[in-house]
């Protein structure tokens, strides 16, 4: 989802199945080097249909990380159901780790690419491994609760 449009349709879609007591969290970044008027109409759409917002690094490549968060959240008005979380594998554990269950995490952005890019490069990158060791480490965590 790179567009305003396709955030909101996406988080429409999932607010259309949510039942009562279920949040859901977007958890997204937006590009570097790519359309800056983009970015604040894509907080604005993730703002408007999500109940918690991370706000994380999605290929930043040689611009400054936190100009891209800001340009994000110019176009938000509730600081309060959003967070920043530069490291989009730490972001991802923080929404798994703060939702409760039976809520909705829905991650925008690096899905099936093997690499981020950011000022030095190219790295490896495994969105799915990282969904399912925070989920491991989640279900694990509540085990030991009980």
């Amino acid at each position: 989802a790179h567009t305003e449009a396709a955030v909101a349709n996406v988080l429409k879609s999932v607010n259309s199945i949510k039942i009562p007591g279920q949040r859901t969290f977007c958890v997204f970044g937006c590009g570097g080097e790519r359309d800056k008027s983009k970015r604040p109409l894509i907080g604005a759409a993730a703002e408007k249909y999500s109940d918690e917002i991370i706000i994380t690094n999605d290929n930043p490549r040689r611009e400054n990380e936190m100009q891209i968060i800001s340009d994000i959240i110019s176009g938000m008005n509730f600081p309060q159901k959003r967070k920043t979380i530069l490291s989009r594998h730490e972001a991802i554990n923080h929404a798994i780790t703060a939702a409760r269950d039976g809520d909705i995490i829905i991650i925008l952005g690096k899905a099936h690419e093997r690499y981020t890019i950011d000022k030095s490069g190219y790295h490896s990158y495994n969105e799915k491994q990282i969904v399912l060791s925070a989920l491991k480490k989640r279900r694990s965590e509540k085990a030991v609760i009980r």
